[in-house]
C-alpha cells in the first residue's frame, strides 16, 4: 500500500459512481504525475465509500488530499490508474489556491488524438484501435472560454457538452463534472458562457458504439475550475 497526495482536478459521474483523478504533490511542494485512483465500481469506477472522507463527504475539485493506494494498474492509455486502497478513507489536507493552478496547465498540441467526431460532438472521440500509440489519458488546460451546451443527446435526453478551442482546433465534449451538470441541465436547452477555465481533459475506457459496432474512447470534461 502507497499513499499519495493529489490536487484534485477531476471528481466526475460514471454512471452512478465516480472517477476521480489529480496531480501527485511531492514532498518539496512540486508537482508530480497524474494519479486516477480506480475502484470496484462497473469499468473500475469508484463506488461513493470509496473516494469519500470520513466524514462521508467526496473530494472538490482543488482539494489537496492524501488517497491510500494497492499499487499501479495501467490499463492501455490508461496509464494514471491506481488500484485504491477500500479499507481506508481519504484525507483532506487543504485546498490548492486556483492561482497557482492556473500556472499546471499544459500546452499539449492535440488533445490525445484528432480521430473522428460524434454526431453530437467535435474532435470527441478515438477509435480504440488508434488509442495504442496513446501513452496517457489525462490533460489540465487553460481555455479562454467555454462554452456549455445542454442539447440533445442519444437516445433524445438531455446531455452537457464543452467546446472550446485549443492550440487553433474547436472542441465539443460531453461534460460529466457534476457541478456543472446540476447547474446547467434543469435549465434546459441552451448555451452558457462560462469564461476563462481550467479544463481537465479525461480519455475515459473504450465504448462499444452502437450505430456503427466499433469501440471507441471518447475525449470527456471532465474537470472544470472557473478562473475568469
Amino acid at each position: 500500500m502507497v499513499t499519495k497526495r493529489i490536487i484534485c482536478f477531476a471528481n466526475s459521474l460514471k454512471g452512478s459512481a465516480h472517477c476521480v483523478a489529480g496531480l501527485e504533490l511531492l514532498p518539496n511542494d512540486a508537482v508530480g504525475e497524474w494519479i486516477r485512483p480506480i475502484g470496484t465500481g462497473h469499468e473500475d469506477a469508484l463506488r461513493d465509500g470509496e473516494q469519500a472522507y470520513a466524514d462521508g463527504t467526496s473530494p472538490q475539485l482543488l482539494d489537496v488530499l492524501d488517497v491510500h493506494l494497492v499499487d499501479h494498474r495501467p490499463q492501455g492509455c490508461q496509464t494514471e490508474n491506481w488500484l485504491v486502497d477500500t479499507t481506508l478513507h481519504w484525507q483532506r489536507i487543504g485546498r490548492y489556491e486556483p492561482a497557482g493552478a492556473i500556472g499546471l496547465a499544459e500546452n499539449p498540441e492535440t488533445l490525445f488524438l484528432n480521430a473522428g467526431s460524434s454526431s453530437g460532438g467535435i474532435n470527441d472521440q478515438i477509435p480504440d484501435t488508434l488509442s495504442g500509440g496513446i501513452t496517457g489519458s489525462l490533460h489540465l488546460i487553460r481555455v479562454p472560454n467555454l462554452r456549455v451546451h445542454v442539447q440533445r443527446g442519444y437516445g433524445n435526453g438531455l446531455e452537457v457538452r464543452g467546446s472550446f478551442a485549443h492550440r487553433g482546433l474547436n472542441y465539443r465534449l460531453k461534460v460529466t463534472d457534476p457541478v456543472i451538470k446540476a447547474e446547467f441541465l434543469p435549465q434546459g436547452i441552451g448555451e452558457h458562457d462560462l469564461g476563462a477555465c481550467l479544463v481537465c481533459i479525461s480519455l475515459a475506457a473504450p465504448f462499444l458504439k452502437p450505430t456503427d459496432g466499433i469501440w471507441y474512447r471518447y475525449k470527456v470534461v471532465a474537470g472544470v475550475v472557473r478562473t475568469a
